[in-house]
């Protein structure tokens, strides 16, 4: 892992890392808490931390997938060795998703009290080291791989990697996202990305945004929202997951 480095100044900059990034320290953080709170004697909170688990294993390995995918090529295709730091950082996350699985399965079979407790300790560990090391290697994407790109690309051209990305995402997929990322950002990022997904989203799409905005906001952050965005007719419910 390299060294975390100075926070670049080229805020005004296109920038594609740190949004989702919250949303996703939001998860880690939040699942790592859940599992150190588990009872090993109750049988249905077993089961939520399982659950939770998988599922942000899961979404850390579609967003590692994605950044391969579109982020590091497009480093690699105009400076070769730039996203090497990174790179090799994903081979460690995906080590680690196996190892995480192997101690879900394990707390999954454990048949006994003592059997749990032991289990749900090993996976609080794994998870402590998965959440740590994650948080530098966002870090490094958030400084180092911006301003390489900021570098090599255009503010339009990022704008499109990144819309290549996005429309990549699976839509149950993204509403994972959004549910983490949309209470974790700040005001003003989310009126930017309300107001770039109601310009670009069929209507069907942009109402089932607001609605995992406004169950995962307080009554205060939403109503504060919907004013900045400006919504003031009512929108018909979107169920989702």
């Amino acid at each position: 892992m390299k060294s975390p480095q100075t926070i670049p100044q080229q805020i005004e900059r296109f920038e594609m890392y740190t949004q989702v990034h919250k949303g996703l320290r939001a998860f880690m953080v939040d699942t790592l808490t859940a599992v150190g709170r588990i009872d090993p004697g109750n049988e249905e909170e077993v089961a939520d931390g399982i659950v939770r688990t998988r599922a942000l294993i899961d979404v850390c390995g579609d967003h590692l997938n994605h950044e391969e995918r579109f982020i590091h090529p497009a480093m690699e295709g105009k400076r070769p060795g730039s996203s090497s730091v990174t790179s090799n950082d994903h081979v460690h996350h995906q080590e680690a998703f196996e190892r995480l699985t192997s101690d879900v399965f394990v707390l999954e079979h454990s048949a006994s009290i003592a059997g749990r407790k032991n289990a749900l300790l090993k996976l609080y560990l794994s998870l402590s080291l998965f959440v740590a090391e994650n948080f530098q290697h966002m870090h490094v994407e958030e400084t180092d791989n911006a301003v390489t790109l900021w570098e090599l690309y255009t503010d339009e051209q990022l704008a499109a990697i990144h819309t290549a990305l996005v429309s990549a995402v699976a839509p149950e997929r993204m509403v994972v996202y959004l549910r983490w990322m949309i209470p974790s950002m700040s005001h003003p990022e989310r009126i930017r990305l309300l107001k770039g997904i109601e310009a670009t989203a069929p209507g069907q799409v942009f109402e089932g945004v607001l609605q995992v905005a406004e169950s995962r906001l307080s009554p205060e952050d939403w109503f504060k929202l919907a004013d900045g965005i400006g919504l003031t007719r009512e929108f018909e419910p979107v169920l989702v997951s």
